[in-house]
């Protein structure tokens, strides 16, 4: 953000709150100017014996852009996640119902951002719906569309917010809720429509992928040899490939119909994926971008025309959380 920082330049050279240089500390200063944007860093002239008091951020609803954010604070830290929910909107991305994870100090499961547009890994990865974590129809882009927001409620023990859209995708309704605690993030969506379409759910983990610690669990390097679960095999994907597909690497797939998950190591943390079983499911993972890191990008495909996928991030930080699994109903 060092190319924006002027904005919260703005703000504390206005307002002098130290809250500010939680960020502007990370930006660096700077001598740019620009007129009537860019000013020379005014951390050049503050006070360098202002301390920056501890915060604990709260949750907010911000309805202009429609980002709805649960924050949970806790002794392990503060967790934060954000649904994309908002109108259609200058410069924006066909990512409908998108979340963005920080947990363990890091972005766990982020919004990959941008890059320059004459850059040609724009189109090819970070203006698809395939680089977000939401969902993905036929292998195509959204359609630039309108959410809505049904439920936001946040609270010191469990926040909980729910969305939905039925313009993403001609005669597709998307649906998705999501709970927040310090320990996990549970997350239920749904996608309904009159006839069977390839429905995608993306996921983009940050960290290194490791084998999870579950029964029926299927991790990328050997099969499980539970019933239900086909061993994992190198994939690709028939030509002609879409944006986004075309950019993962290193693809793998099994398929199953129990639940299974990941382990990803950050910043010295475990996080797991876990996934509920019960219909049929397509795996396919693969390398995916953010920056110069490539991230494990996991799609829960199936071909159906009504389905809720049910999916559980356990926050603990530790491989041997007390979840024994994870399981819709209803």
């Amino acid at each position: 953000m060092d190319h924006e920082s002027y904005l919260y330049e703005y703000a504390y050279r206005r307002y002098r709150d130290p809250k500010y240089l939680l960020i502007l500390n990370q930006a660096g200063m700077h001598l740019d100017t620009k007129f009537q944007q860019f000013t020379v860093s005014v951390l050049y002239d503050r006070d360098t014996t202002e301390k920056t008091a501890a915060v604990e951020w709260e949750s907010a609803n911000l309805f202009g852009v429609g980002y709805g954010i649960l924050r949970n604070t806790s002794e392990r830290g503060t967790i934060s996640l954000l649904l994309d929910y908002g109108p259609n909107r200058s410069h924006g991305h066909p990512d409908k119902l998108n979340i963005d994870l920080w947990a363990f100090g890091e972005r766990l499961i982020p919004d990959p951002g941008s890059i320059w547009y004459e850059q040609p890994l724009y189109k090819r990865w970070y203006h698809t719906t395939l680089a977000h974590n939401t969902l993905v129809v036929d292998e195509l882009e959204q359609q630039p569309c309108d959410g809505r927001q049904l439920v936001y409620g946040s609270a010191d023990t469990m926040g909980i917010q729910r969305a939905m859209t039925d313009q993403a995708y001609a005669g597709v309704t998307m649906d998705r809720a999501v709970f927040l605690t310090a320990d996990y993030l549970a997350d239920l969506y749904g996608a309904f429509a009159r006839l069977p379409r390839k429905m995608d759910l993306a996921w983009h983990v940050r960290g290194e992928c490791r084998e999870a610690h579950l029964a029926f669990t299927f991790n990328l390097n050997k099969s499980s040899g539970s019933t239900g679960t086909s061993t994992v095999q190198p994939f690709t994907f028939p030509e002609p490939v879409e944006n986004g597909y075309n950019e993962l690497a290193n693809l793998q797939r099994f398929s199953t119909e129990n639940f299974y998950g990941f382990d990803f190591v950050l910043a010295g943390r475990t996080a797991q994926l876990i996934a509920s079983g019960g219909t049929p499911t397509e795996v396919i993972t693969g390398d995916g971008w953010l920056g110069l890191e490539r991230p494990k990008t996991i799609l829960q495909r199936r071909q159906v025309n009504q389905t809720l996928y049910g999916n559980v991030v356990n926050l603990s930080g530790t491989s041997n959380p007390s979840l024994a699994g994870v399981a819709t109903k209803g």
